[in-house]
């Protein structure tokens, strides 16, 4: 999973790179338009691109018993969403964790699918 987390982070660099030259052409193009407003236009792409993206950690006790049909479930999100999913299942007297990066949306959406996946395993246990 960790390699498609890399995937997912280099489309959303492509696609912010692609929006920032789109950007930067239609500027230049317009000879009227001064540095300054070339360097705000920056500045504020910037600031959108960051507050666009979310990060948000799960912690479940039973995020251990996640089967492999939820593993595979999260990987298909992550192929599909602009979002990266990393599983922690850090020491044994640790609770495990679920961090999402990525677009708002995606993460909301991604951390929906998780808590019902999370809901269902519950579930089975009890």
């Amino acid at each position: 999973m960790a390699s498609q987390a890399s995937k997912t982070q280099k489309k959303l660099q492509a696609a912010t790179l692609n929006m920032f030259l789109h950007v930067v052409k239609v500027f230049c193009d317009n000879h009227d338009a001064p540095l300054q407003a070339v360097s705000q236009a920056k500045k504020r792409i910037k600031e959108l691109i960051v507050a666009e993206q979310a990060e948000k950690t799960i912690t479940d006790e039973f995020i251990g018993q996640l089967s492999q049909d939820d593993m595979d479930q999260l990987g298909a999100l992550q192929r599909e969403l602009t979002v990266s999913i990393r599983l922690d299942r850090s020491a044994e007297d640790q609770v495990p964790k679920i961090h999402l990066e990525g677009l708002t949306r995606d993460v909301f959406t991604a951390e929906s699918a998780i808590r019902s996946a999370l809901s269902f395993v519950t579930q089975r246990a009890g």
